[in-house]
């Protein structure tokens, strides 16, 4: 061979190791590639285009994670245990949105670079509206630790002792008084998964303290996931939302945003072919109500139950269908006969807001 003699068999013998393990790697460090596409989840990632948008940002983020890491076998180790926990979604888009949204929170430079200490304030990557704060003291046998939580309106604080067994925490009871309660704390990297036993542990209804946590740097809060109505699978695509973004404005359409906590689906008693979903936040659905109607073709009903200037209680009614901005649907008008009769309903896609 010219330029010299070519590998011999031992050579090439002694870089196969090297070439198995390059092919073997996880593919996730790129994002799905669509050509290789094999897994419902896969497919479904790659013919969503807003899936497929939070796929990419995953992976960028992911990128930076492996260069800023101080514990890279655990780091790889967790995105397997998401990868699977991902693709349990299937093609359930709502589901991997969901999955996507919270895992870009998780790998935020400021949750993965560094090395891993129990120590200090930790807050939970969570869902709209369900925030959680943890916070650990050294003491002799362990550590104090200390847990606020909310579910919408309800709430939940739980302090206690946590003793260190290996990489884990233990707490049984804490100040609940309650002998069920037993909270599991495993170190994930750099971060922390909490497990809590079925027991409420003293919170309120639908109070949870289980999760995933991350550093809280005293000035630096913990990036919350970007959470949207797309990203909570509400919506269908960035352009349905930035279209109800655009008939809400700014204020309601957070105020819809904020009520996505519980959801129920209700009948389309119109024949629109419109999905209706009743949203509410626990804890508060007698004042956090919202109705929100959406057909395939960007037609939106949406009636939010909340507070006037005054600090009365209205409900604000808007579609983008002219003939439907002065009139109410008869679904619409059903989900008002369940809550008080005495609100008034202003109509705020007319020219004047008017009350009805």
């Amino acid at each position: 061979m010219a330029g010299g003699a070519g590998p011999t068999h031992r050579s090439a013998t002694r870089w196969l190791p090297v070439l198995l393990l390059a092919a073997s790697a996880p593919a996730f460090a790129a994002g799905v590639e669509c050509a290789r596409a094999a897994s419902a989840s896969e497919r479904a990632i790659c013919a969503d285009p807003a899936t497929r948008a939070l796929d990419a940002r995953m992976a960028e983020r992911w990128r930076r994670a492996l260069a800023l890491s101080a514990d890279l076998p655990a780091l790889k180790a967790d995105q397997r245990r998401w990868l699977a926990a991902r693709d349990r979604c299937g093609a359930a888009l709502a589901c991997l949105r969901r999955h996507y949204a919270t895992r870009i929170a998780e790998l935020a430079p400021g949750a993965v670079g560094g090395r891993f200490d129990w120590r200090g304030r930790w807050a939970r990557i969570g869902g709209s509206g369900d925030d959680a704060s943890l916070t650990l003291t050294p003491d002799p046998s362990g550590y104090v630790l200390s847990l606020e939580a909310a579910a919408g309106g309800n709430t939940g604080d739980l302090q206690g002792a946590a003793r260190s067994v290996r990489d884990t925490l233990v707490l049984a009871g804490g100040d609940s008084g309650d002998r069920d309660c037993r909270l599991v704390l495993r170190r994930v990297h750099r971060q922390i998964e909490l497990e809590q036993s079925a027991s409420a542990c003293g919170a309120g209804l639908g109070v949870g303290y289980g999760g995933r946590y991350v550093p809280q740097a005293e000035g630096h809060p913990a990036e919350a996931p970007d959470w949207s109505l797309v990203n909570l699978g509400v919506l269908a695509t960035p352009a349905d939302e930035a279209a109800l973004r655009g008939l809400l404005g700014a204020g309601d359409y957070a105020a819809l945003l904020a009520r996505t906590d519980l959801q129920t689906e209700l009948a389309d008693r119109d024949g629109f072919g419109a999905r209706a979903t009743d949203f509410s936040v626990r804890g508060l659905a007698a004042s956090n109500r919202a109705l929100l109607m959406a057909d395939r073709s960007g037609h939106f009903w949406i009636a939010l139950l909340d507070f006037d200037a005054a600090g009365h209680s209205e409900i604000r009614y808007y579609s983008n269908v002219p003939h439907w901005q002065a009139r109410l649907p008869r679904t619409v008008a059903a989900w008002i006969a369940t809550l008080d009769d005495h609100i008034p309903v202003r109509l705020r896609s007319r020219p004047h807001g008017e009350t009805r």
